[in-house]
């Protein structure tokens, strides 16, 4: 997902010390800095709905799984990349794919 922030909007050397500056100058910069905020919450509220945070990081002991684990989690270590493609249903079901890190 690519951000939709848009920063050259901001002007970062205004005020300029010493001069009389236009307040529009400032109602300018502060309403496009809270067209960024909103569009960041925005952007931030879609992450947290779209990705599992899980308390404890652990990679899985089996392709199978185990209690607790959902799609979308996922999990490396130093060789492998992981991720749940299903919600846990027991032993015998594949959910946990693995991608060797040194094939990137």
């Amino acid at each position: 997902m690519a951000s939709n922030i848009n920063t050259t909007t901001i002007d970062t050397k205004y005020p300029i010390a010493g001069q009389d500056n236009d307040s529009q100058g400032f109602r300018d910069n502060f309403f496009n800095i809270n067209a960024n905020f909103i569009q960041a919450k925005s952007e931030i509220e879609v992450m947290q709905n779209k990705v599992v945070f899980v308390a404890e990081f652990k990679t899985p002991s089996t392709a199978d799984g185990a209690p607790g684990d959902v799609r979308g989690m996922t999990a490396f270590d130093a060789s492998y990349m992981y991720a749940c493609t299903a919600d846990y249903v027991g032993v015998g079901t594949a959910i946990w794919k693995r991608v060797a890190i040194s094939t990137w």
